[in-house]
């Protein structure tokens, strides 16, 4: 991919100048991980591979869904894990939309099971302070600080649960549920539609929180359901092997290969 200048590097990815296109961007995925504010990293082989993959696959997805991005292409197996994105000014913001109590919400909201769905989603805010550990902010804080304006809040809010649902449907078809997701937002540098906000930065496996938990919640289900049936005697008995048969197809579905699929993202 035709590159210019490194303008900048950060935990896990470079960015580079374009040349002849100072409006975009291209950037290169790399092999880092990294945790704890970027305190602690490692280098897994393929990693930027993966993650270019996955954000460019993600961005198109939200781009037919009528979403504004900053993407525009690349990030493919012969692109060597860059992409072209519309160079953006970053609002300092990590935007948090939670569908499954888990994590640092549930630690905060002890009165909240972990695991329980959560509806409508929540979307939460943190600023991008690493030596503070990303501390939550409120909307009203984020107009006092002019990181955004309100109706930019408002629009951020509605974008995040939308990208939202849309992924917890494309994972939900490979029996992933999604249980929480982190974007960034960016305003458009220059162009007919500067000062445009779009959802900006990467969406990769470091962003997104899922369990293979389609599966197990069935099992759950099912589980409680047949349990109901016999305590309650609302059923007949004969329905009752119904209610086993659905458990045993669950269960085949939950044996090996016994690896779970969880995407560990960084949404705290």
């Amino acid at each position: 991919m035709n590159k210019g200048i490194e303008i900048a590097r950060g935990k896990t990815k470079v960015l580079y100048e374009v040349p002849g296109q100072p409006a975009q961007l291209v950037v290169a995925q790399t092999d880092q991980i990294s945790a704890g504010d970027g305190a602690r990293r490692h280098e897994i082989a393929g990693k930027g591979r993966l993650a270019a993959q996955t954000t460019a696959r993600v961005f198109r997805l939200l781009n037919l869904c009528g979403l504004p991005t900053h993407y525009l292409n690349g990030g493919e197996d012969d692109d060597d894990n860059e992409m072209v994105v519309r160079r953006c000014n970053m609002i300092p913001l990590e935007v948090v939309t939670r569908g499954v109590a888990a994590g640092s919400f549930v630690k905060r909201n002890p009165a909240v099971s972990r695991g329980v769905l959560l509806v409508p989603r929540v979307v939460e805010f943190f600023l991008k302070d690493d030596a503070n550990h990303d501390p939550l902010i409120g909307p009203d804080q984020i107009v006092a600080q002019n990181l955004a304006a309100p109706q930019e809040v408002a629009a951020m809010t509605e974008m995040a649960r939308l990208t939202f649902d849309i992924l917890a449907h494309a994972w939900r078809r490979r029996d992933v549920m999604l249980v929480d997701l982190k974007i960034e937002f960016g305003r458009l540098a220059s162009g007919e539609n500067q000062g445009q906000l779009v959802i900006a930065d990467v969406i990769d496996n470091e962003n997104v929180r899922g369990e293979q938990a389609a599966i197990t919640t069935n099992l759950a289900v099912a589980r409680r359901v047949r349990h109901t049936m016999t305590e309650s005697g609302a059923r007949t008995p004969e329905e009752l092997p119904l209610a086993d048969d659905h458990i045993s197809e669950v269960k085949k579905r939950l044996e090996p290969p016994k690896r779970t699929r969880r995407l560990k993202g960084s949404a705290a």
